[in-house]
């Protein structure tokens, strides 16, 4: 259990430790920039816990195809799950890329901020598609046991690639909160690539637990 649980526990804190090191960078670019950055992390927020959920619904089945030795259908699985939630993220994401001012103005009745929060947000709903991949099959890698690797590769992708080059755009060159949330959406999408890559080359299928 503890061989198991570890990896996930220590990924699961340097993550909410990157959430924070991110607001830190994003506070050294303006204080107008950490205000719409709160909002729009929540707003990504809400989207990912539906792909969290299904994510968790692949775990399942990937785990009790991998239990019946049926290799075919638990690769299947992860793909379909994946399937449902680039759909249901699309959808749930429209209002976003559509009425991204409307949006902001639920939690922001500054029009500099609103101004400032619309193309980012615009990028959080295209980019949520885009994440569906890495959402559901971070999920079902951990069902078949690739605990560790998971880990490495969601750190290695967050504070190696993503936060250095964040600081850089950011405090450093001042290409300001556009910049930095286009680079979380390439990060996203870097991190979907490879757990497709992974998937696809079903090693997963050899863990012994």
């Amino acid at each position: 259990m503890l061989r198991l649980s570890l990896p996930n526990s220590v990924q699961q804190f340097f993550f909410a430790t990157g959430i924070t090191a991110l607001f830190w960078i994003i506070g050294r670019v303006g204080t107008a920039e950490l205000a719409v950055a709160h909002v729009l992390i929540n707003l990504a927020l809400f989207l990912i816990l539906p792909a969290i959920g299904l994510g968790m619904a692949a775990t399942t089945l990937v785990s009790q195809s991998l239990g019946a030795e049926d290799f075919d259908s638990a690769h299947r699985w992860g793909w379909e799950v994946v399937k449902v939630a680039a759909i249901g993220l699309a959808l749930l994401g429209a209002p976003f890329w559509l009425v991204p001012e409307l949006i902001l103005r639920l939690f922001v009745s500054d029009p500099a901020l609103i101004e400032l929060g619309s193309w980012p947000l615009r990028l959080t709903g295209l980019g949520m598609v885009i994440d569906a991949t890495a959402l559901v099959l971070t999920q079902a890698l951990l069902g078949a046991g690739a605990n560790r690797t998971v880990m490495a590769v969601s750190l290695g992708n967050q504070w190696l690639f993503f936060l250095p080059l964040a600081y850089l755009l950011g405090p450093v060159l001042g290409y300001g909160l556009l910049a930095i949330w286009s680079l979380q959406i390439l990060q996203r999408g870097l991190a979907s690539a490879i757990f497709a890559v992974m998937w696809q080359r079903r090693d997963w299928t050899r863990i012994q637990l």
